[in-house]
């Protein structure tokens, strides 16, 4: 099952674009190279960049994201509906976010450290 799983991520990652894109609810993406992106839009998921220059975005529900230091986030916050109520974007150092750490953002606005 774990097998069928990980084929199915794999097939969606397009490796020549430096990019990983998923959708599905609770999944990960996650990208290592320098100047890349991971893109998760599914709800409850969570995007992590490791590589100067990258960005992981994670725009679903109650999702989150990581990056290290030299990358960005970015984040929605949404309401029970599922309409966008705010997104914001920031680079490691700025705003408070700290690099490897796990941010959600709350109905403030706000940056906030997420549970691992």
């Amino acid at each position: 099952m774990v097998d069928r799983a990980v084929k199915c991520i794999a097939s969606k990652i397009d490796k020549s674009a430096g990019q990983v894109t998923i959708e599905g609810n609770r999944s990960v993406a996650i990208h290592t190279g320098y100047r890349s992106v991971a893109t998760n839009t599914g709800d409850g998921s969570a995007a992590d960049v490791s590589g100067f220059g990258s960005v992981a975005a994670s725009i679903g529900a109650q999702s989150k994201a990581k990056a290290s230091e030299g990358s960005a986030i970015v984040l929605c916050y949404r309401n029970s509906e599922g309409d966008i109520i705010h997104i914001r974007a920031s680079k490691v150092g700025d705003n408070g976010v700290k690099p490897d750490t796990w941010y959600v953002l709350n109905a403030n606005s706000e940056f906030k450290e997420a549970d691992d």
